[in-house]
């Protein structure tokens, strides 16, 4: 959340155990406290849908209003291939270590180390 830039952005984690089985992200963003137009924000994410099109377990969309966008991501582990991810760059790894599923401990504390906020009950900080 950047109440400055007006941008919010919500991670849903789902997992079972240390197992992560999906990633779900909600970004909005206000055009003008960003500092990007409506048109510059369309061309960037048309180019990023164009670039992960044919990546298996990722779908995105995007929603664009007068003032904001609202985009979505979802990243489903187990439908994906996660060699697939790793050379998109959708998902980091240790170098050379091979990757049999992704890590919820692992995700949740970079997530952290990034300056996200857990939120339990879905009780998120709105954009005021």
């Amino acid at each position: 959340m950047n109440q400055e830039k007006k941008t919010d952005v919500r991670i849903t984690l789902e997992h079972k155990g240390d197992k992560a089985i999906s990633n779900q992200t909600t970004t909005t963003i206000y055009y003008k406290e960003a500092g990007v137009t409506k048109d510059q924000l369309k061309e960037m994410i048309d180019k990023y849908d164009e670039e992960y099109k044919d990546v298996k377990g990722f779908t995105h969309s995007a929603e664009y209003k007068d003032d904001y966008m609202v985009e979505k991501t979802t990243l489903n582990y187990e439908k994906a291939d996660l060699d697939q991810l790793i050379e998109k760059k959708l998902v980091t790894t240790q170098k050379d270590k091979k990757v049999d599923y992704i890590s919820f401990k692992s995700t949740f504390d970079m997530m952290k180390q990034g300056g996200f906020k857990e939120v339990k009950n879905g009780k998120f900080e709105e954009l005021k």
